[in-house]
């Protein structure tokens, strides 16, 4: 029983992660005053594709958060 609470703890977190990666994608952008159209030719995607994943109506691909990752680095170095 222990197992099962523990595992679903772990979902409901890795739930909020992924829900909150958008909301942390613009927040990030907004601070930086950086576009959707530039962080789109950054993490080499589409605009609409920032506008959904920053709207959580879709997930980015582990590359493109690692570009989009990469690039806020830079800010704070």
């Amino acid at each position: 029983m222990h197992a099962d609470c523990s595992h679903n703890m772990m979902s409901v977190e890795v739930n909020l992660m992924i829900e909150n990666i958008g909301r942390n994608i613009k927040r990030l952008r907004e601070r930086h005053h950086v576009t959707q159209e530039d962080l789109a030719n950054v993490a080499e995607v589409q605009r609409d594709t920032i506008s959904k994943i920053e709207q959580n109506k879709r997930n980015p691909s582990f590359d493109t958060l690692d570009r989009i990752a990469r690039f806020f680095l830079m800010w704070h170095q």
